[in-house]
């Protein structure tokens, strides 16, 4: 089953959402506001299959490993540094 995952500016699911279903290398190609989705993303939604969250644009950096679910609030590690996400 492909996944989909649905990004949100801040926890609890709350502030603007982005819904993906592919890859996605880079999130500053998303606006959001007269920004854009890098080290954005507080909280997620995981339907499918698992998805990887990368640190840095190009699937680079640390990397965390979300299986479907919903993910209400990070640790400070891992809030707002979100820059690219890998799909399977």
């Amino acid at each position: 089953m492909p996944s989909t995952v649905t990004l949100y500016q801040d926890a609890n699911f709350s502030g603007a959402s982005l819904t993906i279903q592919s890859s996605v290398a880079d999130l500053s190609q998303f606006l959001l506001g007269e920004s854009n989705w890098t080290d954005q993303v507080s909280s997620i939604r995981v339907t499918g299959a698992p998805i990887t969250a990368y640190q840095d644009v190009n699937f680079g950096g640390e990397a965390l490993v979300f299986v479907p679910g919903d993910y209400a609030q990070f640790t400070p590690a891992w809030n707002d540094v979100i820059s690219s996400i890998s799909l399977s």
